[in-house]
């Protein structure tokens, strides 16, 4: 059953991950990926790749985190799933962002904010306008930024979303 062994990795994958072990982890995000690419499962494959990208962000080697992000967002994009492309935007604006390219990340975030804004999803705005408000930060767009991390704040706290409220929060005091 290669889809159970796809998953089942994934799963080992995710374990390695939240422990810090990031190669570790790689090694059953690429199970995973090659299982569900044998299988033909792209939905599976752009999870994968996904996983992929941000452990390889976590151990700081962003060219190969940026790639594998790319190819998530080209999966999702052809399977027509607006909602994984929008994601994966934003997750390319935080790597942006993390190599201080605050005019590339701002434009990934906006991208993911129209697609969250259009489909509906308040808990997945409220994280991109925070996101959106710090690159407006770090580019000095103050007002800008202070609209979106307003608003960030509204909808997080509606939503009880405590790590986003903090972040949030974090931004407003710089």
């Amino acid at each position: 059953y290669r889809a159970g062994i796809g998953m089942a990795s994934n799963n080992i994958g995710q374990i390695f991950f939240y422990q810090s072990d990031y190669q570790k982890a790689i090694d059953y995000f690429v199970i995973h990926y090659d299982v569900s690419k044998s299988i033909g499962n792209a939905f599976a494959m752009a999870g994968a790749a996904n996983n992929i990208a941000a452990s390889y962000v976590e151990l700081n080697d962003y060219p190969l985190a940026l790639k594998k992000y790319h190819e998530a967002v080209h999966i999702y994009d052809s399977l027509n799933i607006q909602s994984g492309v929008a994601i994966l935007n934003d997750n390319i604006g935080s790597l942006l962002a993390k190599s201080n390219d605050y005019e590339a990340a701002l434009s990934y975030h906006l991208k993911a904010k129209q697609v969250f804004e259009s489909i509906g999803s308040k808990s997945r705005l409220s994280y991109t306008l925070k996101n959106v408000g710090y690159a407006y930060l770090k580019l000095k767009y103050y007002s800008k930024s202070l609209e979106c991390l307003t608003e960030a704040m509204s909808i997080a706290d509606e939503l009880n979303q405590q790590e986003t409220l903090k972040e949030v929060y974090y931004h407003l005091s710089e």
